[in-house]
């Protein structure tokens, strides 16, 4: 068996990082652990092949109270993290284990237990209860209700890549840290208070990618990624770190991870910075025009050199065809973006701003124009006299039997104050006169005894 990959984060006191602009981040202290045991077979990492999920967890003490409120926090963090992953790859993603998302998880011991080692005992107790740790086909997420003033940041991967686990804590959350430790100034370092940053660097390193900045050919962009300044994620990097995402080998990466998917349909509600660092090729050459039809717009790709496509519509769906189609549900102007990747991870894109329109082809209405009147009827001697006001134009008369079979059509000028019809010759039953004037329809149902 190969040896497990183990990249593990591990931060300091917040107490060691001053809290001013990010030009001096915070120190990092990547201590190794002792790898877990993790048994699996060929066959197992086969099935993961088609299996692959992550599975999120909520985890409360034994001593801690589950609060809704912070089980809905990670609900919505976990599905944002999942919408920055797709967008900073250029279109792919992960899916989730679990229905809702999120489990929790009741721990069997109090706080205190764990405070020495809150990543390999948890993980060893969720795997000996029957939990999805350390097992092929699953990344475990976990979101540990710690009790630590400065949180939690630590991520792993095994099983040769097919599993891989990464913690943060409750106490991430700004709005969860009681002992007043979340920074306030929106321009600084905002450690530990980044929960979507910690928990999508710890993923990071679960789906096996190393801190750039301990890799000779990315050491010099390592800034320019979350897999070495994630305390500002999403917005609040500076000026000097952009462009700031995901590099081009770290896409490429996490392309031919198992766990990263096309195709996944989500609300994606962020953008994100093109970042061709380091150089890697050419990125391509992007093109794309449109087709509107109403609400419904078709997209026509003629861009050269990339191998995975991904279009946002600008009304939260995005796409991962070459050409989509896209129907909006409302009328409205919407910037659609087309990023495409080539085989070297060098990403491009291009905008278009659209506007969609909800015009509907007018329907023909039946309705009465003035006090015509047809009498009498039913008629007795099929005659039957058809009166109208004066009309500033022409229109049209028809008259058909029960079967629809035309009998009279006939254009009458609007000076026109009566007409006479004789339907006696054509026998006793229903007929039907209709009166046609601009748009305008009367229809009669007449009856010959």
């Amino acid at each position: 068996m190969k040896n497990l990959l183990l990249t593990l984060l591990f931060f300091i006191s917040t107490s060691a990082i001053p809290l001013v602009a990010q030009r001096t981040p915070p120190s990092l202290d990547c201590k190794p652990k002792m790898q877990p045991n993790v048994q699996y077979n060929l066959r197992q990492a086969q099935i993961a092949l088609t299996e692959n999920k992550v599975a999120v967890y909520y985890v409360v003490p034994k001593d801690a109270e589950y609060v809704q409120a912070e089980y809905d926090a990670i609900r919505n963090a976990t599905r944002d993290i999942q919408a920055w992953f797709q967008i900073n790859t250029g279109g792919v993603t992960y899916t989730f284990a679990f229905p809702d998302t999120v489990m929790v998880y009741r721990a069997l011991e109090n706080t205190s237990y764990y405070q020495d080692s809150w990543f390999f005992k948890i993980t060893d107790e969720m795997a000996a209860q029957g939990h999805p740790i350390w097992q092929p086909g699953i990344v475990a997420s976990l979101w540990i209700k710690s009790g630590r003033a400065d949180g939690l940041g630590e991520g792993m991967q095994a099983c040769d890549g097919y599993c891989g686990v990464a913690t943060t804590a409750v106490e991430n959350f700004p709005e969860f840290n009681y002992f007043n430790r979340c920074p306030t100034d929106p321009n600084g370092i905002m450690w530990p208070c980044v929960p979507h940053g910690t928990m999508a660097h710890e993923l990071g390193h679960a789906f096996g990618l190393p801190h750039p900045d301990e890799v000779d050919s990315t050491r010099e962009f390592a800034f320019h990624s979350i897999m070495r300044a994630h305390w500002n994620y999403p917005n609040g990097a500076p000026d000097n770190l952009r462009p700031w995402g995901l590099l081009t080998v770290e896409r490429t990466t996490l392309w031919a991870n198992p766990f990263f998917y096309e195709d996944i349909s989500l609300k994606q509600i962020y953008d994100a910075d093109i970042v061709n660092l380091p150089v890697t090729g050419s990125p391509p050459a992007v093109s794309f025009t449109s087709s509107i039809n109403n609400l419904t717009v078709d997209f026509s790709n003629s861009t050269e050199d990339a191998v995975l496509y991904y279009w946002t519509f600008g009304d939260g769906s995005g796409s991962n065809e070459e050409s989509p189609t896209h129907t909006y549900s409302s009328p409205g102007t919407y910037t659609v973006t087309l990023r495409a990747s080539s085989e070297s991870g060098m990403t491009a894109m291009q905008q278009q701003t659209i506007e969609v329109t909800d015009k509907k082809k007018p329907v023909a209405k039946t309705i009465h124009v003035g006090p015509i009147k047809i009498y009498p009827n039913p008629s007795t001697d099929g005659r039957f006299t058809v009166t109208f006001p004066p009309l500033p134009f022409t229109f049209r008369l028809l008259v058909h039997d029960a079967m629809g079979q035309p009998i009279l059509d006939q254009t009458l000028s609007g000076s026109s104050r009566s007409l006479e019809l004789d339907l006696n010759s054509f026998g006793q039953g229903v007929y039907y006169v209709r009166l046609e004037m601009r748009g305008a329809r009367l229809t009669q149902r007449l009856v010959v005894l």
